[in-house]
Formats: structure tokens, C-alpha cells, sequence
């Protein structure tokens, strides 16, 4: 009896430590397999820590180039545009100081035009009032001052560049203004006196008086204004 009691309890023994040996070797197994699962999941997320920062940085390569191509682009442009834009004021300012020396070239010939045709009128006044027979020295002279058709569109020309807006002001005011009407204030605009005015057109200085009077009339002026004021006023 004792050595089946002996036998049993070492063979149960025995299964315990069999038991115990197939315990840790499966835990053994298990630990195993979980670091070599945790190898492998590291191993991939290095894998895919390094697919991503090679897909950062050639995002980031392919950004830059196309930065730097639109910069370079654009650079160009601007470039472009800068030197566009100081040939446009280079030449503005040509242009400008082109127009400053017509202009000034312009207004010193109309000024030669006004003391010619206010010199013309003291030599007429001054061959009126002589003593000695020159009727026929101050017809022809008379015919030099007077401001002729053809020589109104010449005048006209002077006169537009030195004053480019006075001629459709006057058509603005009133659009029915005759020709003699219209010249009659273009020399009054010059600062001619009545007696200059009328010795250039070829009149006399009662029908400057008449011409005023119908210009009035036409505009409608009821201020006691003088031709000048008139100009300045509303011209």
C-alpha cells in the first residue's frame, strides 16, 4: 500500500512538473510571439514613418521647384513691367516737355501776331492823323491788318494751341456765334483794345460796339459786363 501511495504521488508529481514545464514553455511561446508581433508592427510603422517623410520631403522638393519657377516667372514679369513702365514715363516725359516747347514756341508766335497787329494799328492811327495825302499807304496797310477768311484758319490753328478749350467753350455758351462774332472775342481774349481789334478785322470800333451788343443779345447777357468779364466769367 505504501508503495502504491508512493507510486501514485510521484507520478503526480511528475504531471505538475510536466504541467508546469508546458505552462511556461507556452507562455514562453506566447511572449515570443508578442515581441515578434511588436518587432513587426515597429518594423512597419518604420517603414511607413519613412514612406511618409520621403512623400514630405518630395512634396516639399516638388513645391520648391515650382515656388522658384513662379518666382522666377514673376520675377521676369515684374522686371518687365518695371522697365515697361519707366519707358512709358521716359516717354511721357518726352512727350510732355514736347508739348511744353509747342506750346511755349506757339504762344511766343501769337504774341508776335498780337504786337504786330497792335504795332499795324498805331501806324494806321499814326497815317490817319498825318497831314500830308497818304489815303493810299492806309488803304494798303488796312488790308495788311485785316484778319482775312484764310487767314482766320491759320489763326485759328495759333490760337487753339495756345487756348485748346476757349472756341468750344464759346460753342457751349452758344452754339450760333458767327464767325465774326467768334474772332471779334478770340482777339479780346488776346487783350487787344477795342481800337486794336477794330483795326485788325478792317472796322470800325462802333461796329465792335454792334457786334457786342448782338453777342449779348444772343447769349443773353443781362449783366453790364465788358467783353473781357465776359470771357473771364463764362469762357
Amino acid at each position: 500500500v505504501d508503495y502504491q501511495t508512493q507510486y501514485f504521488k510521484r507520478l503526480k508529481d511528475r504531471q505538475e512538473v510536466a504541467n508546469t514545464i508546458k505552462y511556461y514553455s507556452i507562455k514562453s511561446r506566447l511572449k515570443n510571439d508578442s515581441i515578434k508581433a511588436a518587432f513587426v508592427n515597429a518594423s512597419k510603422t518604420v517603414e511607413e514613418t519613412k514612406n511618409q517623410r520621403n512623400l514630405i520631403i518630395s512634396i516639399v522638393l516638388i513645391l520648391g521647384g515650382i515656388s522658384y519657377v513662379l518666382y522666377r516667372k514673376y520675377s521676369k514679369k515684374v522686371s518687365t513691367t518695371l522697365l515697361e513702365s519707366e519707358n512709358t514715363i521716359k516717354l511721357q516725359e518726352l512727350q510732355l516737355e514736347e508739348s511744353v516747347r509747342e506750346k511755349e514756341e506757339v504762344a511766343e508766335q501769337l504774341e508776335k501776331f498780337k504786337n504786330k497787329l497792335a504795332e499795324n494799328y498805331k501806324i494806321v492811327n499814326r497815317i490817319k492823323n498825318s497831314s500830308n495825302n497818304a489815303s493810299e499807304d492806309l488803304k494798303e496797310l488796312q488790308k495788311s491788318t485785316i484778319l482775312t477768311s484764310e487767314e482766320w484758319e491759320d489763326f485759328k490753328k495759333l490760337f487753339s494751341k495756345v487756348f485748346p478749350v476757349f472756341l468750344e467753350k464759346l460753342k457751349i455758351v452758344n452754339p450760333n456765334l458767327s464767325n465774326a462774332e467768334i474772332r471779334y472775342l478770340c482777339l479780346v481774349k488776346l487783350d487787344l483794345s477795342p481800337l486794336e481789334i477794330a483795326s485788325s478785322l478792317g472796322v470800325s470800333p462802333a461796329s465792335l460796339r454792334v457786334t457786342w451788343y448782338r453777342i449779348r443779345k444772343k447769349i443773353k447777357i443781362i449783366e453790364d459786363l465788358t467783353p473781357l468779364e465776359f470771357i473771364e466769367k463764362y469762357v
